[in-house]
């Protein structure tokens, strides 16, 4: 009975050996595969990085184009200003000349009132001359 449990515990003590000895191979091709995971992912994280510093290379050169547009903006909104007083001046001057043009409306009819007052005054005149002379 000894014997026989010798030799079991020698069988599984070789079977546990073996087992071991995978264990230790798998455990090397894991180590591998870690590794080669490794190398991979930091390839990619190098890969991110450089897309990483090439958007904020176009984000920045976005930025600053958007702020150059911005300041042309603001140099026609300048220039509309601008614009807009000139139109406010020409309004208040054709408003003026409209008022002006209403009063000289005014006028010309009470002058051509008067001038034709003057006339039959004129005529009434030339009229009494040449008939009581």
């Amino acid at each position: 009975f000894e014997t026989r449990f010798n030799q079991f515990e020698n069988d599984v003590n070789i079977k546990f050996q073996a087992i071991e000895q995978r264990f230790d191979k798998l455990e090397l091709r894991f180590n591998q595969f870690e590794n080669d995971i490794n190398i991979k992912f930091q390839a990619i994280d190098q890969r991110f990085d450089k897309l990483e510093m090439r958007f904020n290379q176009f984000e920045n050169d976005v930025n600053m184009k958007f702020q150059a547009i911005d300041q042309r903006f603001d140099r026609i909104d300048q220039r509309f200003e601008k614009i807009d007083q000139r139109f406010e001046k020409v309004e208040n001057r054709l408003l003026d000349i409209d008022q002006n043009l209403a009063s000289l409306k005014r006028d010309s009819h009470w002058i051509k009132a008067l001038m034709m007052a003057m006339a039959c005054a004129m005529v009434t005149g030339t009229l009494k001359y040449i008939f009581i002379s």
